[in-house]
């Protein structure tokens, strides 16, 4: 672990970004056997937010949509049951299909909701490293703000949800924020555009002394009691 308690910036300035867009973005021969250029650390990153806010969102959308759909089914034909095997056996093969239904078309919706809120979030708070220069936890804070303001105004929101939506998406870009600083600084590197590579071998040194700090000395309270 590092002393210092801030950690240099090596993410991508603003030309070094474009730079290596268009290195990623140029056509290729199609006889190129060489290995393709690698997408700016910011774009991976920046990708893999949107992808994870998208899972997640099918996920929770899809057992919400499954509960609500199975819910409905139930409550239309409460008034009238059927009375045989057969009549039983159609009944709940028609709700597992609306359930099914309910629980992919929620999901869907969800998932481009909640994947469009993360991957703002992420977009804002890399142009505002990117425009800097330096990685900050106001940065997480303004990208937590952003996508508050976007989601309230995407859904109308009036000026009370308004209001309390600016203040969830200020807390949790703090919190964001300030785990990665956290983080930062206890592996001794930028978490958040380092590469994977580079984090694991900085986790793996800080394992390693927090072994070594750990391990029993010699004169520990064996020793004290063979004396």
């Amino acid at each position: 672990m590092q002393s210092d308690a801030t950690v240099p910036y090596t993410g991508s300035s603003l030309e070094t970004l474009r730079t290596s867009m268009a290195a990623f973005t140029a056509p290729r021969d199609p006889l190129d056997t060489s290995p393709p250029a690698p997408p700016p650390r910011e774009l991976a990153r920046f990708m893999s937010f949107a992808g994870l806010g998208a899972f997640w969102g099918m996920l929770l959308g899809g057992a919400i949509g499954a509960r609500t759909a199975g819910h409905q089914f139930l409550a239309e034909h409460a008034h009238h049951l059927p009375v045989t095997v057969p009549g039983w056996y159609f009944y709940h093969k028609q709700k597992n299909y609306r359930v099914v239904w309910g629980a992919v078309t929620r999901g869907l919706r969800e998932a481009g909701r909640l994947g469009t809120v993360v991957a703002v979030f992420s977009a804002v708070e890399t142009a505002v490293d990117v425009v800097a220069e330096r990685e900050s936890p106001a940065s997480s804070v303004v990208a937590g703000q952003a996508a508050a303001t976007a989601f309230a105004i995407a859904n109308r929101l009036p000026r009370a949800s308004f209001r309390k939506a600016l203040l969830y998406g200020t807390v949790a870009g703090a919190v964001v924020g300030g785990v990665q600083e956290i983080g930062s600084y206890f592996l001794g590197i930028p978490i958040k555009y380092a590469p994977r590579d580079q984090l694991e071998a900085a986790a793996k040194v800080l394992a390693g002394e927090g072994s070594s700090s750990s391990a029993p000395s010699p004169s520990g309270s064996l020793g004290r009691i063979q004396l």
